[in-house]
């Protein structure tokens, strides 16, 4: 009886065994047939995307190409100029940089032989862009660079503006570079620099070279109108003008430390061609950096534009440091005299332009020393000169939160107005005090 029952028991869990994998197997066979559909619906849907992403990558590859061949490059100043497509030049090799602070200006570092024959190669194909060059190694072939450089401003588009330029880089003067044979080497890159020149400048910069006893490491050629600007420095091209201490000065002081400062820092402009329709033969200028110059103007965005800086009715000459249309830094200005029929330095001038105002016929400059004060002057001219006519001064005192504003005419304080802690408030009292002064300051 125990056999018959443990046989029967032994049918029933080998029955429910059999079940149960039966029961797995379709279960697995179900899953299976689930995976696949669902791997199969993947599929499909992977392959579309794969087909979209070509599709696009394809779009993308097309517009890109449509891109580069209508991209254009507006000259300095963002003046409405011919443009010129750099596409073509950049499938060839990335062998330049593109200036951020002005388009149409390319930079390019020279460091290897094999550069500056691509630099005589590609130039030509770039006839209405700028092109500034700069010498990084002793062992390169600096009359092959200027060479071409002198090629490029021959038959470039000379439009107003378009400018060339070499530079010996101030690092290849430091002590642990200078090769055996540096001064050798440096009286080759002398008659490179006044190739790039030309003939109708080299004499005066030898006599500049003469002067100041030093050797000349950067030239730059410019066109403005129908004037052609040649600035070049003479000297130890490894200089970089000291930053003044801002808790030495403020703006009263300026022209005291410009006369310290630049009794030993120069460049040059030399001018040529025709200006207000009449021929101007070679002048040239002794220029004193301003006070703010923190390096060379040959490691620079620097240029000169044609304004009428003194508001006669006559075109002058700016030389500025970059900047905007209107907002100019580190300025010097050549004046245009009619009846002399020639140029002449205008030393007062400000040094740095926040708003060039001609309807008002004045120059505001604002800024701030540190974070304890801020400043607005306006210059008009008096008596033939530039002359800070009126000021307001903002004295921050951040431990008491009080804010003291200071107005001056000819130099002479007129008032003082303590001002709002609040910031919104302190800004409508500026405005209903001196509306026509009301341009930012700085407030930390």
């Amino acid at each position: 009886m125990k056999r018959k029952a443990a046989a029967v028991l032994t049918a029933i869990l080998a029955g429910g065994i059999f079940v149960w994998t039966v029961g797995q197997n379709r279960l697995y066979a179900f899953q299976n047939r689930s995976l696949s559909a669902e791997n199969r619906e993947l599929s499909e849907i992977l392959a579309d995307r794969e087909q979209t992403i070509d599709e696009k990558t394809e779009e993308i590859k097309r517009l890109q190409e449509q891109l580069a061949d209508t991209e254009k490059l507006s000259m300095d100043d963002g003046e409405d100029t011919e443009n010129l497509s750099m596409s073509e030049a950049e499938k060839k090799e990335d062998w330049y940089s593109v200036d951020d602070q002005s388009e149409g200006k390319i930079r390019i570092d020279l460091s290897e032989s094999r550069e500056c024959e691509e630099l005589e190669s590609h130039l030509p194909g770039l006839p209405s862009c700028s092109a500034h060059a700069y010498i990084e190694e002793w062992g390169l072939d600096v009359e092959q660079t200027a060479k071409a450089l002198r090629r490029h401003w021959e038959e470039g588009d000379r439009r107003d503006g378009y400018s060339v330029s070499l530079t010996l880089h101030s690092d290849m003067f430091q002590d642990d570079r200078k090769p055996a044979d540096a001064e050798k080497k440096l009286q080759g890159m002398q008659e490179a620099l006044l190739m790039l020149a030309g003939p109708e400048y080299a004499e005066m910069i030898r006599e500049a070279m003469a002067q100041e006893g030093g050797c000349l490491w950067f030239v730059r050629l410019e066109q403005v109108g129908e004037l052609t600007c040649c600035t070049f420095e003479v000297g130890e091209p490894a200089y970089s003008p000291i930053p003044i201490n801002e808790q030495a000065y403020t703006p009263d002081c300026y022209p005291q430390l410009e006369k310290e400062k630049n009794d030993f820092v120069y460049y040059y402009v030399a001018v040529e061609g025709t200006w207000e329709g009449k021929e101007v033969k070679g002048q040239c200028f002794r220029i004193p950096y301003t006070f703010e110059t923190t390096c060379s103007i040959g490691m620079t965005n620097y240029g000169i534009k044609g304004i009428d800086l003194n508001f006669d009715k006559k075109q002058d000459l700016l030389i500025h440091d970059g900047g905007y249309e209107g907002e100019w830094d580190e300025c010097r200005a050549l004046v245009w005299e009619e009846e002399a029929g020639q140029f002449a330095y205008f030393p007062s001038f400000p040094a740095n332009v926040y708003r060039f105002e001609a309807d008002r016929q004045r120059v505001v400059d604002s800024g701030n020393i540190g974070e304890w004060m801020s400043y607005i002057l306006i210059y008009e001219i008096v008596n033939g000169k530039y002359v800070c006519t009126r000021k307001l001064i903002l004295d921050i005192y951040e431990r008491d939160e009080r804010y003291e504003l200071s107005y001056y005419e000819m130099g002479e304080l007129v008032e003082t107005h303590q001002l709002s802690s609040d910031w919104d408030e302190r800004q409508l009292q500026r405005k209903t005090l001196y509306p026509d002064m009301n341009y930012w300051l700085y407030e930390d």
